[in-house]
């Protein structure tokens, strides 16, 4: 009982660390991840049911990463200049105004370079949030921040595939065909994004937080080989998920013959797992350490990619779903944490990019590829190169870091 009561004064003082903008930060996310979770559900069933064929649907999927991967370190460069709330608030607008303008529209083209502009906003997101986070945590603390962040964006996100599912069933909406029901929807789900800006600005500006002078050589010429380690794995890590999870829709829907509310179902469930994996994810790194928990948890995720890759049976594909969504999340914030806590405060922000830009890449690489695929109804292929991909993430990260992990975890 004692010991009990202990670990509850030292998480309460955990959370008391933890400052106000980054609660203020969380609640912008909650409604980020609702919007995207709509999208998730939506917006590639919207693109078929326009008349678009699944390779135009893996080019404008691809649009987006293909641009964060093209600015990401100048867009790091700016926003070190900007400062946490302004960058934010910019690249909040971006999303929902470019979310917006793909789904007014049948058009291939004009989807294609809204895409690519939101993924100019998107940026930002992943590098300003990294070190936004770390900077406004410490020690455990920040783990736990990650972490948090993890659990609140994904409930988030389960609301919003539950709303991707059932919003597009309205009388009122069914009655305008089912294009105009998944559009209004997606109108719907923008104008939440663009809700997100709100939170963020009533941060408090610390002029602490903006760089009048912004040093470009840890982005380039500077950078480091941990760095350089961390960004190759990263890479490895965005062809994973970039070939298992954007066209997971079209693979329930169109291959297993699904409902779009059962898929819907299936996304939000999800947080079970994912609750499960983030929530283990800090034990299991207590107990192991960061490095040794990383190699770990990607060495056991190529289980369920092959389940999805083989199976045609819905119910097994979900219970494969959840098993590798638990497993990307227990990992998710540990590969966060390890990350920002190897480099210094100065070196956050040039890391954070290079392993947005690394990371995106490899999503612009995949769904092309994916695309094609499912284009002539080979939809186990993505699944079996997702596994390809994590195996070599998680064969990377122990030759890598487990010689040094000792150091970087006593440290």
């Amino acid at each position: 009982m004692i010991s009990f009561l202990d670990r509850l004064r030292k998480s309460r003082s955990i959370f008391r660390k933890i400052d106000r903008n980054v609660y203020l930060f969380f609640q912008s996310a909650v409604l980020s991840s609702v919007s995207l979770g709509i999208f998730n559900v939506v917006f590639n069933l919207y693109v078929l049911s326009v008349g678009i064929s699944e390779s135009g649907l893996g080019i404008v999927v691809g649009a987006g990463p293909l641009a964060t991967a093209l600015v990401a370190i100048p867009v790091s460069l700016v926003a070190e200049r900007l400062g946490y709330k302004r960058s934010l608030a910019i690249i909040l607008t971006i999303t929902g105004l470019t979310q917006f303008a793909r789904v007014i529209t049948r058009e291939v083209p004009v989807m294609i370079v809204a895409a690519f502009i939101g993924g100019l906003g998107s940026a930002g997101e992943f590098v300003v949030r990294t070190p936004f986070l770390a900077d406004n945590t410490a020690g455990f603390a920040t783990t736990i921040a990650f972490s948090m962040n993890q659990v609140l964006t994904n409930v988030a996100m389960s609301i919003g595939n539950m709303l991707g599912g059932h919003l597009p069933n309205f009388t009122t909406l069914r009655q305008k065909g089912v294009t105009s029901a998944y559009r209004f929807t997606l109108v719907f789900a923008s104008l939440l994004s663009l809700l997100a800006v709100a939170p963020i600005l009533l941060m408090k500006d610390s002029s602490a937080q903006r760089r009048d002078k912004v040093d470009p050589a840890p982005y380039l010429w500077g950078i480091d080989k941990v760095t350089k380690q961390l960004a190759l794995i990263s890479l490895f890590r965005g062809l994973t998920v970039g070939f298992a999870s954007p066209f997971l829709n079209v693979y329930f829907v169109t291959y297993l013959g699904a409902q779009r509310e059962f898929f819907s179902a299936v996304k939000a469930l999800a947080i079970i797992p994912i609750m499960v994996g983030v929530s283990l994810g800090p034990i299991v790194a207590k107990r192991l350490g960061h490095v040794r928990a990383l190699t770990l948890i990607r060495s056991i995720t190529p289980v369920p990619l092959i389940a999805l890759a083989v199976t045609k049976n819905v119910f097994v594909a979900a219970t494969a779903e959840w098993m590798f969504r638990g497993l990307s999340m227990m990992e998710t914030p540990l590969s966060f944490s390890l990350s920002m806590q190897m480099g210094t405060k100065e070196m956050r922000p040039a890391i954070a990019a290079w392993l947005h830009v690394t990371f995106v890449l490899g999503n612009a690489i995949a769904a092309p590829v994916v695309g094609r695929f499912l284009a002539r109804g080979d939809y186990g292929v993505m699944f079996a190169l997702a596994a390809i991909s994590i195996g070599a993430a998680s064969l990377l990260n122990h030759v890598m870091f487990s010689k040094q992990s000792r150091d970087w975890e006593e440290s």
